[in-house]
């Protein structure tokens, strides 16, 4: 370890809009007074970098806190080829970086706050407190406040990463073209190129503006590339023109979430925070609310977090899937929610401060098709579990007629275990190669018939050894693949996997205690409560896992049904379909391609079905347990060697 020293109350990693405007919220209540400030970055902030904008109502503090660094403000829009409006008792702002970062530079020399250029490569803290870590050696202080850019992971399946970036151009017209008190936004008249394009025009006088070209797409925009469509949209527009200035960057739009620093008196700030809108890249507006909130609660050891509620976070995801899908739908949508909402409503919504009414009357004026598609795509599981919990109470509905009741199920059950339940797993001799290798068939039938075959001898000689076996790695396996849809660790699938088995198990106690004494020979006990599987409510609750929590319910619900129909609803509804989607996704191939696929093993699933409940005892019973212990039997058997191949299957794609 390098040398330590404790020099400092507080020390800034960074120098950017986050910081500066964290340090104005602190002066302003003079709470770094004869404090010992560092800020730190590997940049002395010497160039009008960045240009910042915010709206704002005309009596919000913003504006007066803001009054020293503001350089413009605009009262009217024009948007997305809207005709211009008059922005009702609001405005919009600008904030250039260079401005920002002398007035940090003036507070720094009236307060004796000391800026470094230096580069920071660890920040931390121990027993002994906070710390950065510069060049070897370690600094220590009371609290550190990091605006480092985050550290972005790899993409989750559901998630969405794009970027938005932009060029920007301070031109000076050789004639008056501008209207000062009226900016434009989102003018989509540029080549979209696969992506979401579009230009803004931010004048300062008649013939001064920012014209910035940004992007929001997959990858980010050339720079050569930009200031190529810049000249060509200016030319067209303006005329020639003389650049003053040039500015470039580039915003995360993330729907994933970034981890908390993990020490109580190291607080991240700005986008290492989260503070940028998802859907929009903007974030001076909410950097400025979080610092409030943070001078407001400087001397808590707690940190201020910034709430978001949750149903924004929806939306935001929403439309950052139609941009990564289907990037040609983001011109259409924007320029309907501007044709169909005034300013001020689109600025409220976007500050997250519009009732749910008034959002919904927003969100159905907009085109349905596409934000249809991204619902389906990327909260597919939500959409499963609640179609689930349709189907479960519609099967307690008919439980006032039993036979109506008994037909639904055979039908749905037959039709589910042809579509899915058996096709899911009739896919293993491709799981591996993710392509069908004839050469390889025959040895892989006789080793996937012996695993079967062994496991049908446990089960005829020692039943109770085979009723074991079988809960154990159904529960590993059931756990398994619910822990790859929400992304779990290994030890919560299995607890999941377990307790959903045995809830079926012991919320129907008289039919599983027939059929595990018909299948092992052994009494069976075992009963439970039918609200007890909401014990894990809080936490899907807590992790705001909604699919989970529907699926809570109707395993709860299902506990009113004939255990039959509640564990088809499981291993067809449920299970097979979460297996099928991990297929299809992970081979990347589509459904119908997968199920091809799978028809020739699964007609033999069917074959061998009809061959072992002829041969199996009782199996031609007319009882009905008589019919469901060998059916359990079978596919025990079945499973088995389908559970490892989907365990190598998840491993493959896990270690990928």
């Amino acid at each position: 370890m390098g040398r330590e020293s404790l020099t400092y109350d507080f020390i800034f990693v960074g120098a950017g809009a986050s910081t500066s405007l964290l340090l104005m919220a602190l002066h302003r209540r003079q709470l770094l007074s004869g404090c010992r400030v560092l800020i730190l970055d590997g940049d002395l902030k010497l160039k009008n970098d960045k240009t910042y904008c915010f709206w704002a109502n005309t009596h919000d503090p913003i504006l007066d806190h803001l009054e020293a660094v503001i350089g413009h403000q605009w009262s009217a829009i024009e948007v997305a080829g809207q005709p211009s409006k008059r922005l009702e008792n609001q405005v919009y702002a600008r904030v250039s970086s260079l401005k920002l970062y002398d007035h940090i530079r003036i507070l720094s020399a009236s307060e004796n706050w000391q800026i470094q250029k230096a580069e920071v490569s660890a920040v931390g803290s121990d027993s002994q407190g906070p710390w950065v870590e510069i060049d070897g050696q370690r600094i220590r202080c009371k609290r550190v406040l990091d605006s480092r850019p985050p550290e972005w992971q790899k993409p989750g399946r559901n998630d969405v990463h794009l970027w938005q970036s932009f060029a920007g151009w301070h031109i000076q017209t050789l004639k008056p073209c501008f209207d000062p008190s009226k900016f434009s936004m989102m003018d989509f008249e540029v080549p979209q190129e696969g992506n979401t394009q579009f230009v803004y025009v931010l004048p300062t006088s008649e013939n001064e503006a920012l014209v910035e070209l940004t992007r929001f797409g997959k990858e980010r925009i050339n720079s050569n590339h930009a200031e190529n469509e810049l000249a060509a949209y200016i030319l067209q527009h303006y005329g020639q023109v003389h650049v003053q200035e040039k500015e470039f960057g580039c915003i995360p739009m993330s729907s994933m979430s970034l981890p908390e620093s993990g020490h109580e008196q190291v607080w991240n700030l700005g986008a290492r925070a989260g503070l940028i809108k998802p859907s929009t890249g903007y974030a001076f507006k909410s950097m400025y609310e979080w610092s409030e909130k943070a001078a407001n609660e400087w001397f808590r050891a707690s940190y201020p977090a910034f709430n978001r509620k949750p149903r924004h976070g929806f939306y935001d995801k929403l439309l950052l899937g139609i941009l990564e899908k289907e990037p040609e739908q983001g011109k259409p949508i924007f320029e309907r929610l501007f044709a169909t909402q005034s300013p001020e409503s689109v600025f409220r919504f976007l500050d997250e401060k519009m009732s749910l009414k008034n959002e919904l009357h927003m969100l159905v004026r907009l085109p349905w098709a596409p934000f249809m598609r991204a619902i389906a795509f990327y909260h597919s599981n939500t959409l499963q579990a609640m179609v689930v919990t349709l189907l479960t109470l519609s099967f307690l509905a008919l439980g006032w007629v039993p036979s109506w009741q008994g037909l639904g199920a055979a039908i749905l059950g037959v039709f589910g275990l042809a579509l899915i339940g058996l096709p899911h797993g009739a896919v293993d001799h491709i799981l591996e190669t993710g392509t069908l290798r004839p050469s390889k068939l025959p040895a892989f039938i006789v080793e996937y018939i012996g695993k079967a075959l062994v496991l049908a001898g446990i089960w005829y000689l020692f039943p109770v050894v085979g009723l074991g076996l079988f809960l154990i790695y159904s529960a590993w396996h059931f756990g398994q693949a619910d822990g790859e849809t929400w992304s779990w660790s290994g030890p919560r699938s299995l607890a999941w996997g377990a307790s959903v088995l045995f809830f079926l198990l012991g919320t129907h106690s008289e039919e599983s205690s027939a059929i595990i004494q018909l299948l092992s020979g052994e009494p069976w006990s075992l009963s439970l409560s039918p609200w007890l599987l909401l014990l894990w409510l809080p936490v899907a609750v807590k992790e705001r896992n909604l699919s989970w929590a529907w699926t809570l319910v109707w395993l709860s619900l299902s506990s009113w049904l004939p255990l039959l129909i509640a564990f088809g609803l499981y291993f067809i509804g449920h299970h097979s379909w979460n297996g099928w989607k991990h297929i299809t996704q992970r081979m990347k191939r589509s459904s119908i391609w997968v199920w091809k696929q799978s028809l020739p093993f699964h007609l033999g699933a069917w074959v061998l079905l009809g061959l072992f409940l002829w041969i199996w005892p009782s199996g031609h019973s007319e009882d009905a347990f008589q019919w469901a212990a060998p059916f359990f039997i079978f596919l025990s058997c079945l499973s088995f060697p389908h559970v490892w191949a989907m365990h190598r299957f998840y491993n493959k794609f896990r270690n990928a």
